[in-house]
């Protein structure tokens, strides 16, 4: 039997099959490629949302203090050991940089707190003035509600006591360096007038530079003659500025917590006795804040701006509301 002979191949519509066959691969790559796109994206999105309203929000730098940075984790855990400062932004951020000040500072001073010291304070401040003392089952029960009330852990809560152990032994060392009366310590003669604007305070430095007697100016706004302080009595500020002048008569204004403080140097600084007990009193109840402003000046290199700050506030509003970390 003859073989029956092939049908020559229709080069035309091979070729067309050929281009159609590519088109279509081509059509199900792009296809495919788009689909797989999409569902990154979408992959993508949603770890990013997750990421942006959960893990992001608590790694925000917020300070940079003494070359450590505090980030807003650290500031949620201020606001739920400290409820006091749930009522501002800045409060809660000028606790958490405190906090690591007095650390910082006691370690630098060699002061320390024991375990068994953490648990004395807590023991006391878990105990009603009605009682005698906290049986320790008691004393656990509280305690256990104290850190499911405040969302924090024991180690945190243990660190925030430890913390203000610290800050009363800072103190108690402060005082103990202030000078004995009769000791020479660098003073200044000083005048100041309160006002309650800055227009008013830069009316009033103007007219004791022109030479206006200051009991005219004291008749209309709140001052008097301070007579001579010792270093370590005034603001930073307001310290670093009058001893830096080198005569009479200089007048600068500063902000104070409500209005100005219009400031003239009687006589500029000399080296004089502390006077008496009372001016190293003064000098003993100003040491903490005085320390804390030289702290603050020296470590603190850098804080997050206002609106940074308030959206890492809402955040971590929102968390302490929902009960989340």
């Amino acid at each position: 039997m003859a073989r029956k002979p092939k049908a020559p191949l229709p080069r035309e519509v091979t070729k067309r099959r050929l281009a159609r066959w590519q088109q279509e691969r081509r059509r199900r790559r792009i296809t495919l490629t788009v689909g797989v796109t999409v569902i990154l994206a979408i992959v993508v999105v949603i770890i990013y949302g997750y990421y942006a309203t959960s893990i992001a929000p608590g790694r925000v730098r917020l300070a940079t203090v003494g070359g450590t940075h505090l980030t807003s984790s650290d500031y949620l855990t201020t606001l739920r050991l400290s409820p006091t400062t749930q009522t501002s932004p800045r409060d809660a951020i000028t606790a958490m940089v405190n906090y690591e000040l007095i650390r910082q500072g006691a370690a630098e001073l060699g002061l320390q707190v024991s375990h068994s010291e953490i648990m004395q304070e807590m023991r006391e401040s878990f105990t009603n003035e009605e009682e005698e003392e906290l049986s320790d089952a008691e004393f656990q029960r509280r305690y256990a509600e104290t850190l499911n009330y405040l969302k924090v852990t024991a180690e945190q809560f243990e660190g925030a006591i430890g913390t203000q152990l610290l800050a009363l032994k800072i103190e108690e060392h402060l005082n103990g360096t202030v000078p004995e009366v009769g000791t020479p310590l660098p003073h200044v003669h000083l005048r100041s007038v309160d006002v309650h604007t800055e227009p008013q305070a830069q009316q009033v430095m103007q007219r004791l530079e022109d030479g206006e007697d200051f009991a005219s100016v004291t008749e209309e706004f709140d001052g008097g003659d301070l007579g001579w302080l010792a270093e370590g009595m005034m603001s930073l500020e307001v310290e670093q500025w009058t001893f830096a002048q080198a005569t009479a008569n200089a007048t600068e204004y500063f902000p104070r917590d409500e209005g100005y403080t219009v400031v003239q140097v009687v006589e500029p600084a000399e080296e004089r006795p502390l006077a008496d007990e009372a001016m190293r009193q003064g000098l003993q109840d100003n040491a903490l804040a005085h320390w804390f402003e030289v702290q603050w000046d020296e470590k603190v290199t850098w804080q997050a701006d206002d609106a940074r700050l308030e959206t890492i506030y809402m955040w971590a509003m929102d968390q302490i509301g929902t009960g989340s970390d």
